[in-house]
Formats: C-alpha cells, structure tokens, sequence
C-alpha cells in the first residue's frame, strides 16, 4: 500500500492497528523504516513537546520529564512494517478457538478449522485487552478441568454485550470462563476486552508546529521560555517599536546590555535630552543597534500582564505555549522587521499579504469588483484583519500514543521505539509541509460583548472595549491556554471553554464551506486556533507535497461568497432539531465535524448555537 506521509503519522503509527481490506485481517504496525529530518529547532521541538506532555500521569518520568535538545531526535517514515494482530482466530461453524503466539502460527492452518470433522473456516477475533499503560494483549482461553484445550470454544454471544461472551468445552459443554486476562507490560487483571472498532484501542499523541525559523541568531542565543514569551507579549502589545530601523524581535531577546543610571545621564546631556519627556528606555532603544535590552522588556512586561496559565503552576506550560502562539501570529502577520535580505533565500519563512494590499488596489479591484465588499462580509462575522500567507512552514509531529482512554490524566503516554536503539533519546516522528494559509484576526471587542451577553462575562468587570491594546492585555490574561492544547482533556473555565468553542467552531463553519470555494477537499484544509491573540488559522493540508493556490484564489477572489455560505450553512444541519438541541453541542458530521486530518480539538468543543441565536435565547456571535 502506498500512503502519504500525513496519512502515516495520523493513522499507521508503530503500534497502531489497521485493516488490510484487500486481505480481509487487521494488522499491526511493528516498525518504521525512517530517515532523520535535518535543520530542525531541536531546542524548540523539546520545549514544545516537553509542553504538551505534562497533563499525563507518567509526565515526571523519563523521557518526558526534563526534555533537551539532546533528548530528541526528528525522523520520517519511508517504510511502514507490520503483521497479523491478534493471531486469535475463531470457526465461523462451530465455534472452535484458535490461539497462535505468532502470525506465522495462524498460516498453516490455511484459514481452516483444525477441529476434526468440521470444515468450517476461520475468521480472525476483533478481540482484544488494552491497559492504560499503554499495553496491548490478547485474548487467552480457559481449559476445562476434565478436557483441557483439547476442543475450547468460544461462544458469541450478543454483538452488543461482550460481558455475554464466554468459553466453553466442546465435548462437555462446561462454561470455562470469559474472554479477560492480564496485562502483558503491567500484568494487571483486564475484566473486559475491548472491540477493535472500539476507537480506544490507539490515540496517536501529534502536534503541528508552525516551524518559523529564528534570523539573524543562533537558536541557543534565545532564552525561550518566560523572557522569550514576554519579548513577544510586549510586541503583540505595542510596547516594541518594531518599526524602527535594525530592531528585530530575536536582537531584542539577545541583547543583554542595560545602560547604567550615569551613562543615561550622560547620554541626555551630550544629546541635549534634560528636559524632553523621552523615557530611559527610549534612550536605550537609541543607542542600541538590538533594540531595548532584554532585561527591561521582561521585567515591564511582568509588571503588565500576568498570563492566565502563569497564574496556576503550570506557569513553564503557558509561556511555552504563549510564545508559539504569538510568534506565529506576528511573523505570520507582520513578517520579518528586519533587513529582508536576511531572508531572501529562506524558503521556511512566511511571506504575508493583508488584504488591504488587494481592497486598497485599483488596478485590482477593477479585474475584480466583487472586493470592494470584502470588508462588509468580514465585518458580518466579526473578522478584524485577513492576510493570506506563502511559505507558511509547518512540521507535523507525532511524539507518542496513549490506549484505553484519551484523557491525559488518566493514561501513560507511550513512546517510540528509537529506530537506531537509542534508548535514552526519544525519537519524534515529523513531516514538513511547507503549505499556504489564511489568517483571520478576531475582534476581541465583539468577543467580549457576545461574552458579557451571554453571561459567561460579568459587564463590571469587563475590559473596555474601545481600547485594543487593554484587549489584547486581557485575552493574555483570561484566556488559559494551557487548557485548550490536550484535545481529549476537558477545558474546565468557563470563560476560556467559551472563547475557544467561539473560535473553534467559526473556524470549522468556514472550512466546511471553503472547499466549495477554492477547489481542496475539507480534508485538505486544516486549522490552528490561536486563542491567546484570538485568531484562525485555516491552511492548506498539504498531504502530498505538490503546489497548491487555493488559499490564495479563496482570499483574493472568493471572501463573499466564502463567508455568505458559511453563515447560511451554519443555520442549519440535516439532523435538526436533533442536532440543534444536543445538550453536547449543536455539532455533528452533517454540519461541523472534520476529519481526524484536518481538526486540531478531534471535534471537541463545538457548537452552531454559539455563532447564531438558538430557541433558547443564546445571543449568536454572528448576530451581535
């Protein structure tokens, strides 16, 4: 079979089950041939990773505690090795068990009943026992006290209750037991197998990372983490003059040096700056090539905001998650501040269009007319700027697998056999896809109004909203993003499920519709929710690696019907009142859901009722 490498890391990661249809068994994948991914971030790979494994319950013991550049290793799969699981097979005549250790055990039995007499045929058993350990094993059989093994057969009992099952002897017809048996990594006693259509057996653990790379530095020269992440918050915030000439966000967080008290009292008199309201700081950033030191970005910045996530002790998490999300946000939108020869041959750094570039263009709203409505529809949604992005570079990272059950806090994440036998690194399996995106900052002005109309914000204590900087400051500082990264964990504040669900599902309503519009499948379409900036990122899932525009012919010449179809289509599903009226969310795979490639929450926190008003007298976000 031929896959793609996306497909590879989402569904055939090594320990993973699948069916081979064309030879009607499941297999398991038991290794990966691989090849090792070169000009990597290691560092940031492990800061993020490190990041997004605390939820789990082994997350203090090696290798997921205390991750380094030197702890991990990229790699990607050529080629996919797997056997037959389980090797226990079942007569689809008269019920006979068939219990082999190996694949090649079951073979020789030619898919036949080994049982005198009977030439029934076997079919392979959908049974098996999962462990949240991570474990997985296999069904084993009881003999009977009087027969032994000599003819133990398992009695199917109702397709819906496998506690109904049980193994009884041919010849006696005693009942020997139920299909149950122990762990094989932890040997703890499983009461229950699990269905291999169960969904529970395997829940690959993967992250996109936009891999914007650091210029003008070496990666080691940033100190990422806090002082990194507040160097971003305070350019998000209009605190950086980025505009200035030679300033850039990596020679602010490497320039160490702060000017004494005396040598800024020299430098007023000797430029005749007593009397004038420019601060210290503006002197600094004066006589600095780099830009203000670093040291005062932080320490006024920690005096400004204090990060919803870093108020808990989950503080590493948040700002490690804080500074990708605002670093991607500001390349993204704003590009490099610097000299753009550092990155005239860079083919991984992103290149932004506004859309003022094109609704601020004669020549181009002549050849298309239609654009002169762009900012209408944009403002309908409550869409505050647009930019359209080339070489938006991701890396598609799969770093480990938990079985049993999703929820982080009560499984072992699992990892990855090292390919070379190195045990004490961990290998991280990556894809890099360098793809095309549409970035869609979200009013925060609206948010906040929708939050206060539909109680999840209390009108007194709410921000101003005709103030953008105290918005920003106050998304930084209620919305806990350490909550929304674990897709199977639940987001326990009520203000930040609320935010995020908003966002969510407005960014799903649009990719649903923008397929019609651009020619990719929804499956090609792929989302990355920013909801410290707030902002959406919808982009190309480049599951083949060939050239694309569709993000671009979406942006440039389809926004209105775009955004009309996504708010006409959001009012309705097939399943309604069904869908509309479940108390889980108004979501399901008629209206909202997407596929496992293109969702990056499996289709969690979603619902139509945030964006339009419902029966119940929710306030929609889309009819404020």
């Amino acid at each position: 079979m031929e896959r793609g490498i996306a497909q590879v890391l989402y569904n055939f990661g090594p320990g993973n089950l699948f069916d081979y249809s064309s030879k009607g068994v499941t297999m398991r994948v038991t290794r990966w041939e691989t090849e090792e991914v070169a000009g990597v971030d290691q560092a940031r790979i492990a800061d993020i990773v490190g990041g997004r494994v605390t939820g789990f319950r082994n997350s203090d013991a090696p290798p997921w505690n205390h991750l380094s550049e030197l702890d991990v290793e990229l790699f990607s799969p050529v080629v996919v090795h797997s056997e037959v699981f389980p090797t226990r097979a079942v007569c689809e005549e008269c019920g006979y068990f068939v219990a082999r250790d190996t694949p090649e055990g079951m073979t020789y039995t030619n898919g036949m009943c080994e049982r005198s007499g009977c030439d029934g045929s076997l079919s392979q058993l959908d049974l098996v026992l999962v462990h949240e350990c991570g474990h997985l094993s296999q069904i084993s059989s009881y003999p009977c006290e009087a027969h032994g093994y000599e003819d133990v057969r398992l009695n199917r009992g109702s397709a819906d209750d496998l506690t109904s099952w049980s193994f009884e002897c041919g010849i006696c017809g005693v009942r020997t037991g139920i299909p149950q048996g122990y762990c094989s990594g932890c040997n703890e006693f499983i009461t229950s197998p699990t269905a291999l259509s169960a969904g529970s057996v395997y829940y690959p653990q993967t992250v996109d990372v936009v891999d914007i790379p650091i210029v003008g530095v070496s990666q080691d020269e940033i100190a990422f983490g806090e002082p990194w992440a507040r160097v971003l918050m305070a350019a998000h915030l209009g605190d950086l003059d980025l505009a200035t000439d030679g300033v850039t966000l990596e020679g602010v967080a490497t320039n160490e040096e702060d000017m004494a008290s005396e040598d800024l009292a020299a430098a007023r008199e000797e430029y005749g700056l007593q009397d004038t309201g420019i601060s210290d700081e503006q002197i600094r950033q004066m006589l600095s090539s780099s830009g203000p030191a670093l040291q005062s970005i932080v320490d006024r910045n920690k005096d400004e905001v204090v990060p919803a996530g870093a108020a808990v002790d989950r503080a590493p998490v948040a700002f490690s998650i804080l500074q990708q999300e605002l670093f991607t946000f500001l390349r993204s939108t704003r590009g490099y501040e610097g000299d753009p020869e550092d990155i005239a041959d860079m083919d991984r750094h992103p290149h932004p269009r506004a859309i003022d570039m094109y609704v601020d263009d004669p020549d181009f709203l002549e050849d298309h007319p239609q654009a002169r409505r762009y900012r209408d529809k944009m403002k309908r949604v409550h869409i505050a700027d647009a930019w359209v992005v080339d070489q938006f570079p991701l890396l598609n990272l799969l770093f480990g697998f938990t079985r049993a059950t999703p929820v982080a806090s009560h499984t072992d994440l699992r990892q990855f056999e090292h390919p070379k036998g190195k045990d004490s690194v961990l290998p991280i399996y990556a894809d890099r896809s360098p793809s095309e995106a549409i970035i869609l900052e979200i009013d925060r002005a609206a948010i906040v109004r929708w939050l206060v109309a539909n109680g999840h914000l209390d009108a007194d204590v709410a921000p101003p909203t005709d103030d953008e900087r105290e918005l920003k400051r106050w998304f930084l500082e209620h919305v806990d993003v350490t909550q929304t990264q674990n897709p199977f964990d639940s987001i326990d504040d009520d203000l930040t499920r609320a935010v995020y669900t908003l966002l969510h599902t407005m960014s799903h309503a649009l990719i649903m519709t923008a397929s019609d519009q651009c020619g990719l499948s929804t499956d090609s379409i792929s989302e990355l929710i920013l909801a410290s900036v707030p902002a959406i990122v919808i982009y190309a899932k480049n599951m083949e690696h060939f050239a694309l525009g569709g993000m671009f012919t979406l942006f440039k010449t389809r926004t209105h019907p775009w955004i009309d179809h996504a708010v006409e289509q959001s009012r309705r599903c097939i399943y309604d009142p069904a869908c509309r009226n479940d108390q889980h969310g108004a979501a399901c795979h008629a209206c909202l859901h997407l596929s496992e490639f293109s969702c990056e929450h499996f289709n969690g926190e979603l619902d139509r009722r945030v964006l339009l008003a419902s029966e119940d007298g929710h306030t929609g976000f889309w009819d404020l």
